[in-house]
């Protein structure tokens, strides 16, 4: 997720808040973050979508920790899940990289287009390092590596293939994640 974010995501992660919590969530939810009233359509910055994930940690897990973050990003991959956009990517990963397969250039194109169809300004590159990893590096966000860290966990334990992401931090803005097949 990151740079900007497409609102029906945090529209859906506020679905998950009431699930979870009902409306007192919704409402505690309000008095941290200042609103609850996001829009679908809408694109929202860096700043925001910074301030909803720590809200969304603070509301449902507690606190803005960085282990929290990582359960925030564990939701956010639960909503991407779901979806058509996921759907691809997932097929994509299990089909190649973790059937032994090294990614094409064409194939990396196409799991950079799906990661940034959702966060338009991410600035993103993706390349296979062998056939058994993949690199996913992320450039000039301030959005917390954590809730990218917990998006991939989660999204490879769905996947349930026998893979770890890890993660490098490259600068003050910009990381990488790894997904490598055990």
């Amino acid at each position: 997720m990151p740079t900007d974010c497409k609102g029906y995501v945090l529209v859906d992660l506020l679905k998950i808040v009431k699930d979870r919590l009902g409306d007192g969530g919704l409402k505690k939810f309000a008095e941290v973050n200042g609103n609850a009233n996001y829009l679908g359509a809408k694109i929202y910055n860096e700043e925001e979508v910074i301030k909803f994930f720590k809200s969304l940690s603070i509301v449902v897990f507690g606190d803005d920790s960085k282990k929290n973050l990582v359960e925030a990003g564990k939701l956010l991959a639960q909503i991407h899940i779901s979806s058509k956009v996921f759907a691809t990517m997932i097929n994509l990963i299990s089909q190649r990289i973790f059937s032994g397969f090294l990614f094409s250039q064409k194939t990396n194109k196409l799991l950079q287009n799906s990661i940034t169809s959702i966060s338009p300004s991410l600035e993103v590159k993706v390349e296979s390092l062998d056939d058994k990893n993949l690199r996913i590096t992320f450039y000039n966000t301030k959005i917390p590596v954590e809730i990218f860290y917990g998006e991939w966990v989660e999204s490879i334990s769905y996947l349930k293939i026998n893979a770890l992401v890890s993660y490098q931090i490259l600068s003050r803005n910009s990381f990488y994640l790894v997904l490598s097949k055990k």
